[in-house]
């Protein structure tokens, strides 16, 4: 029986029968067009400048025009012409894509596996070195907690598990995506990973560990990857190859971390929408520093979902409950320690 890889973390090496180890990388880059993806581009490029991958395979592209974006503004300034995209399938709803060295490997065929929300893509590629072939697929299932939205990603699932299974026993797969698997005994987790034909390993090996992944953040210094397991609450670091190296937490309830980033000045901020506050920790998961207060008045916090920072250190906060967001400009002659840091930039 052979062993097809179901990657839960950011980053998986691929090794088996190939003459070197390839590092495929899979990605949820969130609703990537070209005007959407613009102003991310130069995070993109710093989190893929650390991983050094050798094929990523992407969640929510939007359009022919976010995939031609996300190859010329991001991979192609971190790598000049190393790169290319292996054919695209414009279906329903957000789509997928395969980005891959064609030093390394070709692109033998591709298609799609229909269902009745997003469609399952595949490619079959070959190791140029070795000639070994192999497939890979990506999917994202439907998103959201409760008994509908689990039955749907079961009968995307159940799709997936019927295709594999009859594939060539011999022929290498690895299957990637944005899962949204709320836990580990949710039927279509189950369904993928239950022994028989075309069962599926998690290559961590810690199915159940993580409880609904809510950011994740690179160190660019050392390549560390923080990864928010929200309903857990705690922080698990990852070397820059996804080996374990700790954890912390984040503190009991009412803590909820909904979104982290890590600062040039070496510090975690996250924003706890249990409590309103914006958090700030050393990277050994030691508390500093916290401010804000809940409000739906200017200055204010109802759910912040999404932070960022500028070059000026301003400091800006979108909010899912006040449905907007808010932008903080740092007081004169205020103490740097209570800022939040200025960003990690790969170019300005």
């Amino acid at each position: 029986m052979r062993r097809i890889l179901l990657p839960v973390l950011l980053v998986c090496v691929f090794s088996q029968a190939c003459a070197d180890d390839l590092t495929c990388m899979t990605y949820n880059i969130l609703n990537y067009s070209s005007s959407t993806g613009a102003p991310r581009a130069p995070y993109f490029r710093t989190v893929i400048t650390s991983v050094a991958p050798d094929m990523i395979i992407c969640q929510e592209l939007m359009s022919y025009s976010g995939r031609n974006h996300f190859l010329t503004e991001v991979l192609d300034v971190v790598e000049p012409g190393a790169w290319t995209v292996a054919p695209f399938h414009d279906g329903y709803d957000t789509d997928r894509g395969l980005f891959y060295k064609p030093a390394l490997l070709e692109v033998l065929d591709s298609g799609w596996l229909d269902t009745t929300l997003r469609d399952i893509d595949w490619w079959h590629l070959r190791e140029l070195e070795s000639g070994v072939e192999f497939r890979v697929f990506t999917c994202h299932l439907k998103a959201s907690q409760g008994s509908d939205n689990e039955q749907q990603r079961l009968a995307e699932a159940t799709v997936l598990r019927n295709f594999l299974a009859g594939l060539p026993a011999d022929l290498p797969v690895v299957v990637a995506g944005d899962f949204n698997l709320y836990y580990s005994a949710e039927p279509a987790y189950q369904l993928l990973t239950s022994p028989g034909d075309a069962q599926l390993f998690d290559p961590i090996d810690r199915p159940g560990y993580w409880h609904n992944i809510h950011g994740i953040a690179v160190h660019p210094e050392t390549g560390r990857v923080f990864v928010n397991d929200r309903t857990n609450k705690r922080v698990h670091v990852f070397d820059s190859d996804g080996n374990y190296l700790y954890e912390w937490s984040f503190g009991p309830e009412p803590t909820d971390i909904h979104d982290f980033m890590i600062t040039a000045d070496g510090f975690l901020w996250a924003a706890d929408r249990g409590t309103n506050k914006m958090l700030k920790y050393d990277l050994d998961g030691n508390f500093l520093y916290a401010w804000g207060t809940w409000g739906d008045f200017p200055g204010g916090m109802w759910g912040v979902h999404g932070i960022s920072v500028d070059e000026e250190q301003n400091f800006y906060v979108a909010e899912v409950d006040n449905g907007g967001f808010q932008k903080y400009v740092p007081r004169q002659g205020a103490n740097p320690d209570m800022l939040v840091g200025p960003p990690v930039r790969s170019v300005w």
